[in-house]
């Protein structure tokens, strides 16, 4: 029960910090949805990292949040939102981090830095040994990923992004 009503309380911040990003707007219908299953697949796995439920509603939030902050910096640097091709340049961000830091202003650096370390403390003292919540986890980290992708084969979901335009997709979504 506890995961259930962690749940419904984090998803409604993680649609908060979803308005982090820029431009800014507020999801509608589809957009809701597969951002929910997302974040529920995300939560899901680190539930079944750490076994805790509150220490994955953190990092999925976390995550989430440094998602959001890499897309506002890749619009300030370069005038697009973060794609999903991005992520083929994670490496790239080891290579020259001058490149992507450079968009970010001190006080962000230097919070980013902080909730890192208190989450890596966090999740190594909390971390829960007994197998069920991580099993749980896993569970709610496949059925995620599962409805996700049978969510985007429906027929109402075929023209979400039939051409591609980042910019009008976003807006529609």
């Amino acid at each position: 029960m506890i995961i259930l009503s962690l749940l419904v309380g984090v998803l409604g911040a993680a649609a908060l910090v979803d308005g982090l990003v820029r431009p800014r707007g507020v999801r509608k219908g589809w957009g809701l949805w597969l951002g929910a299953l997302v974040w529920l697949s995300a939560f899901g796995a680190f539930l079944a990292l750490s076994g805790n439920p509150q220490v994955a509603a953190a990092l999925a939030l976390a995550m989430q949040a440094v998602l959001a902050l890499a897309s506002n910096a890749k619009r300030a640097v370069l005038g697009e939102p973060l794609l999903f091709s991005d992520l083929a340049l994670i490496g790239a961000l080891f290579r020259h981090p001058q490149f992507y830091f450079s968009a970010l202003k001190a006080w962000q650096k230097r919070a980013a830095g902080i909730v890192a370390l208190a989450l890596l403390a966090g999740l190594v003292l909390l971390f829960v040994p007994a197998p069920a919540p991580h099993l749980a986890g896993l569970g709610l980290a496949l059925g995620g990923v599962l409805v996700l992708a049978g969510s985007l084969r429906l027929a109402l979901a075929r023209g979400l992004a039939a051409r591609p335009d980042a910019e009008a997709d976003l807006a529609r979504l």
